[in-house]
This record gives C-alpha cells, structure tokens and sequence, in this order.
C-alpha cells in the first residue's frame, strides 16, 4: 500500500496565509516534516493528535528522502512543507526525482509567495499602467551561481520591476549591478524582512541608501528586494514642482506598528534622475563643500574662499566669468546661468556643506523648500558679501555648520555666528555627544525631547558604563542640571525628566527589561568599546562570520553598534570571509603576528590542537585582548566573552578601558 506525498507551500510566514487546501491536507497528514527555519511552528495546531511532526533544517536531501519514502511506503499520508510557494527557489526538483524514482505519488499545493505578500503589506500595484507592466522574480549570484544570461546587470536593463530573492546579505553587489543595468540612485527600493512574521521588518529608501539601511539593521537573510518604478507611490512628490502629492503609505496609520523610519525625502523625477546623470558625468568630481556667489562682489570673496579651501567646488553666475580677479581661471568652478536660486535646488543635497556668500534673506526663502530633516541636510553657512559674518543657517551640529562658520569666519578675519541653544546657553549637546569618536545613536527621534529638557534647564540624568569619559570639557563644570548616575537603579528612582544612556549592553535598553520609566524620553548612544577577536578554519565565508557573531552578541545581550573591530592572526589576514564581512559592515581587521599573540597568559580556553597547528594556544582571545588594549587610552582591556565555538569559527569579544 502506497500513501501520498504533498509539497505544501506554507506562504510568507503567518499561518493565515496558508491555502484552504494546503490546511485540509495537514489536517489529515500521518507525517508533517516542515522546513523549521522557514516555516512558522505554528501550523503544527492544524496538525491531528496522532500526527507525527518533524522539522528539517537539520537534515540532508537524503536524510529527508529516506524519511518521506519510508513513511508513503506505509501508506502514509506525508506533508512536506515548504516556505512561500514551493516553485520558487524550493528546492523540490530533486525530492521530486526522488519520488518518480520510487514510484510514490506527489501532489504540489502552491502557496502564497513573499513577493505577494510584500506588494499586499505595501499596498502597492507591481505592474502599474504605463510605468511596470513586467515583473521579474530573481536573485544574485553567490554560492550558487548564475546562468550568465540572467546576471542582475542584464536583468536590470529592462527598467521594470525585480523581486530580488536570497540577496540580502550581497546588498552592496545587489546594488552594484542594479545601477550597472540602468537603475539611478534616486530608484525606490524596498527591503522586507520576515514579512508577515511578527518581528517584520520594512525599509524604505532610495538605492543609493538601501546598503547602508540593510547593513545597519543587521538583516542578512529571510528578506526580499523589490525595486523598481512601481514603487514610486510609496515616495511623496514635492507639489511645489507641480507633481499631484502623493501621501505616503509610510506614514498610514494602519502601518505604524510595521514601519521603522526611513529617508524618502529624494524625489522620483524624471527631471531629477537626468540632472544626476549629466552631474556624474561632468569632468570634475564632487567636491566635499559647494562655494556659490550670485553676484560679482560676492564672487571675488567665494574665489578667495575656494584657494583657501581644498577640495571645494566653486560655483559663479555666468555674468561675472570675465571679470574673475585672478589672472587665471580657478580650478573646479562651474558657471551657471539663470536664478541663484534655481541652483541651490539642483545641488542641495550634492554637498556635504555649502558655502553661500550672499544676503541671508535669499537663502532662507529657498531652504524653506529644501530643508527636509537635521540629520541628512547638508551643512549651511551665510556668508555677507563684506565677508564680516559667517551665519550657520542649517545643520549647525549633525552637520557640521558650526565649526564651518567658525573656520570660515577664521580664513576671513571676521565674526562667527552661532544661535544653536546649547552653544548660546553653553550647555550640552546632545546630539553631538560622542561624534567625535564615532558613538552611534540609536533613537534620533529622542534628540528633540531630551534636548529641550536640556535647554530648559530640568533635570537630565545620564548613565554611562561603556565609551569616551571625556565628553565634557574640563575646564568648565557640567550644567546644574545634568545629573550623572553610576547605578541604573538610582536613575529610575530620580526626578530626571529625560535620560541620555551610554551603552553597549541591549539588556540595559531593550523595552521590558530596561528599569526605565517608559514615560520618559531617553537618549541612548552606543560606544565603540568591543572588540571582536575571531579564529577560524580556511575558506571560512561572509554568512559563517555574521551568522556566529550575531547569534553571540544577541546570546550575551551586545550591541553590534558598539564593535569597533576585528582582530586576528596575521595567518588569517587574507581569509576572504574575514575580509568581506569587515568591509561590509566598516569594521577594520587588526593583525597581530604569532609572537605578539604568544605574549597574552592565562588564556581561559588554551587549544593544544592549535598550538600543534600555528603555534600559539589560541588566536580569538589574545587578538580580542590585544586589539583592545592597543585602542585603550591606559593600555588595559578586559575580556567580555571568553572564546566561543560555533562550527568553524571562534569568536571572542574584549572590552576596551577608557580609563
């Protein structure tokens, strides 16, 4: 007697996505085996009493075959469940070759696939009229290769829309060839993670934004792409270009609970993708800092400014070319015609900071239109034509605008002006707090708050246990007002009406096991003070390093924000894997030789195994140790996480002493 074999697609994730037909057969199913890393448990409670249930993510294909043929041979009815739609990327081909083999029945039951799932979470049409009328379903190449013809370079040039499957942890290729075949950096993309799932996860932004998204939500698996005109809706035009407004579904109250927020101030225009074209394609490259006059007065200071400012583009009305000072045409200048104003629009977002040597009034009725966000706005100095002011218009901390002002005002002899609360105050800022050293924030949008309570003179308590000590200036004793604590709990019972936390532990922060008071608004910063020392076997790849360092901060509660670098033995320095992830995610590789590592005692986990083998007792701690010691203002470090095996790889992470 023979049983029946069914390949189920489960769908995205929530089981309510699952068909009425593939929920009929695992009520039925003798034998459910399911794809456990992919596929929710929870479609176990379709399963009846008796059933027999397994998961097979640690399972080979012919540990798998073994179990499905034995169980159909004894006319068992047998589930194999599969995530999405089995068709796609499903790997069923070769269990059903198996089957035919074997002569067992199989029957496939489609399922709803992520692609799907993603365009009904968005909201969003995949084929719109006139726009889309095509959509490919793909992936990049990696450990599986692909047929030359469908390269994602090729695939682009066809401007349509691509659901990119299995790339998440190639984004910056992924994002190499899309721009190879044709795509502009303003094209919408957008990232979904676990869709449907209850920890899901949506990006949305521009492809010249999506990898430094993708790489700071640490999202490397279990996510599609979708890019391509279609998701245009999802950006708000700017009415004042005559465009109909478009209200972002980002912004939907029904989505608030699935959305993090995301930079869309970058308009999908076609004007605007054909002026970035013939921008890149100018001679000169962009320049750091934009200088721009608009009259003939103001040109000879912005001249002066230019030869006093490396790396500076000049920008000069047309009108004023032959009456330029110098007896020889400066480098890097671009003469414009028409408004002044005109190209502050077209190059706002070009520079790091501008640099505008005209009359304040003219400029702060073109930011009006322009100034989108503090933490993505470039730099903006006013600069009177007499050159007796530099003003910081826009930007003044996150950007830079203030130390601009001061430099420029320096160059020219004249007066800086600062109007910034907390230098005019002289008090905290706090969205500069650790800049200098490269502290990351983590809730930006708590900067408003916790910053009033500053300016407005309340009490503000930080805590810090990890980082930079020296934030304040010694010279000058800290406000009355900010209040610094040594124990989280003596914080919880304050009357502090906002909070700055320093920190690289999660536990500290993470909502429900914090102590604090969740009616408070709180800063939280996250100190470079971890290193991560790592050993490994040869041919060691990218997945292996993220996927074991990941799993390991998440079990001792450590946030990857706070990983300064990496540290090996120079055995390893060429390791691909190795290399990779650190350019990936901007974390240098310290080398060390084997006598350096030699000299690290009183290792916790000594090998015999690899002192055979390279000659030292262990690489990962020493290399920790001494990489942080090495960062340490008094050469001392200590060992947060004593060595960890996982498979091929060991890993451990020291903290560095800042005194």
């Amino acid at each position: 007697m023979k049983g029946k074999v069914y390949f189920i697609g489960a769908g995205p994730g929530d089981p309510e996505y699952l068909t009425v037909k593939g929920k009929k057969i695992l009520e039925k199913a003798d034998f459910i085996l399911y794809a456990d890393s992919l596929v929710s448990p929870e479609i176990r409670r379709f399963a009846k009493s008796d059933a027999r249930i397994e998961g097979s993510s640690h399972l080979h294909l012919d540990e798998i075959m073994i179990k499905i043929i034995q169980a159909a041979r004894e006319g068992q009815i047998v589930a194999r469940v599969h995530s999405g739609d089995p068709s796609l990327y499903g790997a069923i081909q070769e269990q059903i070759a198996c089957l035919n083999e074997a002569g067992i029945p199989y029957e496939v039951i489609p399922g709803v696939s992520s692609v799907f799932a993603a365009a009904a979470r968005l909201g969003i049409e995949l084929t719109v009229p006139e726009v889309a009328q095509t959509l490919i379903l793909t992936r990049i190449g990696g450990r599986t290769p692909m047929p030359p013809q469908e390269e994602l370079r090729k695939l682009a040039t066809h401007q349509t829309t691509l659901a990119i499957f299995l790339s998440a942890s190639h984004i910056r290729k992924v994002v190499e060839e899309l721009k190879e075949g044709g795509y502009s950096s303003n094209t919408p993309v957008a990232v979904l993670y676990r869709i449907t799932w209850p920890d899901e996860q949506v990006i949305l932004t521009t492809l010249d934004q999506v990898a430094e998204e993708v790489i700071r939500s640490r999202i490397t698996k279990q996510a599609l792409i979708l890019v391509g005109p279609a998701l245009k809706s999802l950006i708000d035009f700017d009415r004042s270009r005559g465009e109909d407004r478009k209200t972002s579904r980002l912004y939907d109250r029904t989505f608030n609970h699935l959305f993090r927020k995301a930079d869309l101030r970058k308009e999908w225009e076609s004007k605007e993708a054909k002026r970035e074209e013939e921008l890149k394609s100018s001679e000169l490259p962009f320049k750091e800092l934009g200088i721009i006059a608009r009259s003939y007065p103001g040109a000879e200071l912005a001249e002066k400014l230019h030869h006093l400012l490396p790396d500076s583009r000049l920008y000069l009305p047309q009108d004023v070319r032959q009456r330029i000072i110098s007896s020889k045409e400066p480098e890097n200048v671009v003469f414009y015609n028409g408004s002044v104003i005109s190209l502050l629009q077209d190059i706002f977002t070009s520079h790091r900071g501008l640099i505008l040597c005209m009359p304040l009034g003219i400029v702060v009725r073109t930011l009006g239109k322009l100034a989108k966000d503090k933490r993505s706005d470039p730099a903006v100095v006013v600069v009177d034509e007499a050159g007796r002011f530099a003003i910081s218009v826009l930007s003044g901390h996150l950007g830079g605008a203030n130390p601009l002002a001061q430099q420029v005002a320096g160059l020219l002899g004249g007066q800086a002006v600062i109007t910034t609360a907390s230098e005019v105050h002289n008090t905290l800022a706090v969205d500069l707090l650790g800049k200098l050293w490269g502290w990351h924030l983590v809730n930006p949008d708590q900067i408003t708050p916790v910053s009033a309570a500053v300016i407005n003179g309340e009490p503000v308590g930080i805590y810090q246990d990890a980082g930079e000590r020296n934030w304040w200036s010694s010279h000058q004793p800290l406000p009355e007002n900010i209040r610094i604590y040594t124990e989280l709990e003596e914080l919880r019972k304050s009357d502090c009406k906002a909070l700055i936390l320093i920190t690289h532990w999660e536990d500290k922060t993470v909502p429900g096991t914090s102590p604090l008071l969740p009616s408070r608004p709180v800063v939280i910063y996250r100190p470079k003070s971890l290193v991560v020392g790592i050993g490994c076997t040869r041919g060691i790849s990218t997945e292996e390093v993220e996927e074991a360092l990941f799993s390991l901060l998440k079990q001792h509660q450590l946030a990857f924000e706070s990983v300064r670098n990496l540290a090996t033995i120079d055995l390893k320095k060429e390791e691909t894997g190795l290399k990779v992830f650190g350019e990936k995610y901007g974390l240098s590789l310290d080398i060390f030789s084997k006598e350096q590592i030699n000299t690290v005692k009183d290792l916790s986990h000594p090998s015999e195994v690899v002192f055979k083998q390279v000659g030292v007792w262990g690489v990962c701690e020493p290399a920790a140790l001494l990489s942080a010691r090495r960062q340490s203002p008094c050469q001392r470090a200590r060992l947060l996480v004593e060595k960890s095996t996982c498979d091929r790889i060991t890993l451990a992470i020291a903290e560095i002493d800042f005194g």
